[in-house]
């Protein structure tokens, strides 16, 4: 059975017979607190932390925000209704998106034992919940808060209960030649690579010269990054996006590795690559290596099909260009905003132009 409702307004949702007051997701009521611990800890599995597009550069920015909701859990464990109390805030919509998104895909929780359905209200057909979700950028430390209940509310809107999730891992150091190094979000500090080392969303992985750092992705991508490169690993609905802000990086994807409706982005400057599944390519931009001149990007298809969309690096919000699919053995150069025409594959470790 589908949820009924979402809604963004109060007051507005179909509670299909849930009444009485909401309860807290970590109540401490003996009689509820062990069955909603297994609906939170449902919840948390489902839940990703996004990041929020730069609506002028399209960069990929991810921000410490909260958002409180109600929803509703029928007797058997359908859940009713999600119905937004508090957003994330103007321009962070899409972590609004998320927490809904995580609430659907957890129903059906289990079905309420007895002892829960006699703690409800008489003649409700479930339990309004209430809880405020937190997504907490960790800048300082490689561990990540996965969604620990918190046991003060002082800080939750209308003091109700809070689960946080910081970045999840995002795939493993299988390779390194050379020196290089990781970045957390909001950290300052660059810290060496290490082979074997864990690769978190949002990380930014910097090579240097003669330098080349290999990454297993979601256990589906083999991704390698060149010398002098560097590259954010990022996440949005639907698609994992590798931000490519200098340099080259090559991606293999096996064929039947992806699951269906994923795909991964490729982004530079002026260019977008998407691609879905049985894939060998290389993306190389040069927008720092000229400074002051055009920005430019070469993509280089061995195997598969990828599809580039380009856009103007001067305003990069504006509509973009028609998307050009390339297939094996072939190439595009990117300069500034304009696609040229399809050509050969560059040799590799061509000079740049």
């Amino acid at each position: 059975m589908p949820i009924t409702s979402l809604s963004t307004a109060p007051g507005t949702p179909d509670r299909g017979g849930i009444r009485g007051d909401t309860i807290p997701l970590d109540t401490a009521d003996p009689n509820i607190g062990s069955y909603l611990a297994l609906v939170r800890d449902k919840i948390k599995s489902n839940w990703r932390f996004p990041c929020a597009r730069n609506p002028t550069t399209h960069a990929c920015q991810f921000h410490d925000t909260q958002l409180t909701v109600e929803f509703g859990i029928l007797k058997s464990g359908v859940v009713q209704y999600v119905e937004l109390r508090n957003p994330a805030g103007t321009g962070l919509e899409i972590y609004d998106d998320y927490v809904f998104e995580a609430i659907k895909r957890s129903s059906p929780f289990l079905a309420m034992p007895s002892e829960v359905i006699a703690a409800l209200a008489q003649t409700s057909a479930g339990m309004p919940i209430v809880a405020t979700f937190k997504y907490v950028v960790v800048a300082s430390t490689p561990i990540v808060i996965a969604g620990e209940p918190a046991s003060q509310t002082a800080n939750s809107p209308s003091g109700a209960p809070s689960i946080s999730v910081g970045p999840p891992r995002a795939g493993a150091i299988t390779k390194l030649e050379g020196n290089a190094t990781k970045r957390r979000h909001g950290s300052p500090e660059a810290l060496p690579v290490r082979l074997g080392d864990d690769v978190f969303l949002h990380d930014t992985i910097s090579t240097g010269d003669d330098a080349l750092v290999g990454m297993l992705l979601g256990g589906r991508a083999d991704a390698a990054l060149h010398a002098r490169s560097s590259v954010t690993i990022t996440e949005i609905p639907g698609r994992s996006t590798l931000d490519l802000q200098a340099g080259r990086l090559t991606l293999t994807i096996a064929a039947n590795s992806m699951r269906r409706g994923e795909f991964i982005e490729i982004r530079t400057l002026n260019a977008s690559t998407g691609v879905r599944d049985r894939i060998r390519l290389s993306v190389e931009t040069l927008q720092t290596q000229r400074a002051g001149g055009p920005v430019v990007t070469h993509v280089d298809v061995t195997e598969g099909d990828a599809h580039v969309v380009t856009y103007d690096p001067a305003a990069p919000a504006a509509s973009s260009g028609s998307m050009i699919t390339l297939r094996a053995n072939e190439g595009l150069t990117i300069t500034d905003g304009v696609a040229g025409p399809i050509r050969n594959l560059r040799p590799a470790g061509s000079p740049p132009k």
